[in-house]
């Protein structure tokens, strides 16, 4: 009977070695986790500066060389308007516009990594009839049609997901040479939320899927559209932010179905 205390003693000891290894073992994948998204993160940080800046000297070229003939010519310009002096003040207004845009969806693009207090049941109907009243000149002008079905309330960023739908209710009317029909829907599989902006637009090729949620990709059949390449990739890091995933089901000439997916917690 003496030898059950240092039986208890060396049991207690093992179960103390095996949960300081379980411990010390899941701490290692966690370190190694986090390096992995640090090198992942770095990666697109370095992609992300260096499209950025080729993509803003453009527009900075042109507002500069517009401003360099204004300064030429600022004596002719004073006394008539001349035509080419019109065309440079509307060049420089084109690029400053352009650049404006790019710098408000990059800041787009970098909040959805911000650290936010846990978010509060989100009516997402509210979210795209505020998006629509936003495109509401775009769809009047185009005479657009938008089926919008019921959908759910969700605990997601206001900001965010505002941004989502924005991005992709704007491309589905950007992309279309005629009259715009849109369908905003939501099913229950499982446990997650699936949603759907379907459009009648110019379609995308099967082997370009993927490439339209690459940040700056302009893919060649849309690069006489207006845009920056941010929206997609943004919307797709918003998806993923929220442990979901996003894609694109179409054809050419045919349309497009963007999907994205939602958990239910």
């Amino acid at each position: 009977h003496l030898c059950y205390p240092d039986a208890a003693v060396h049991l207690f000891a093992f179960l103390l070695v095996c949960w300081l290894t379980g411990l010390i073992y899941r701490r290692r994948l966690q370190l190694e986790e986090a390096t992995r998204e640090l090198e992942r993160s770095n990666a697109e940080l370095e992609q992300f500066a260096y499209k950025a800046a080729h993509d803003l000297q453009a527009p900075l070229a042109t507002i500069f060389n517009f401003t360099e003939y204004l300064a030429e010519r600022q004596g002719v310009c004073q006394k008539e308007a001349s035509d080419h002096c019109n065309q440079s003040i509307q060049g420089i207004l084109n690029g400053t516009k352009r650049m404006s845009v790019m710098i408000r969806e990059l800041l787009d693009y970098a909040r959805v990594g911000k650290k936010e207090e846990k978010a509060a049941p989100l009516d997402l109907n509210k979210v795209v009839q505020d998006v629509l009243a936003s495109l509401s000149a775009t769809i009047t002008e185009k005479k657009a049609e938008v089926i919008l079905d019921s959908l759910p309330t969700l605990k997601l960023n206001a900001g965010l997901a505002n941004i989502l739908f924005q991005n992709l209710i704007a491309n589905a009317l950007k992309y279309c040479e005629n009259t715009p029909r849109i369908h905003v829907s939501a099913s229950r599989k499982g446990k997650e939320w699936i949603f759907s902006v379907k459009d009648n637009g110019i379609g995308i090729p099967q082997e370009d899927l993927e490439r339209v949620f690459i940040m700056f990709e302009k893919l060649p059949t849309r690069k006489q559209y207006p845009g920056s390449g941010i929206g997609l990739a943004t919307c797709q890091k918003i998806v993923e932010h929220y442990h979901g995933r996003i894609w694109v089901e179409s054809k050419t000439g045919e349309g497009s179905t963007f999907y994205f997916s939602l958990p239910i917690e």
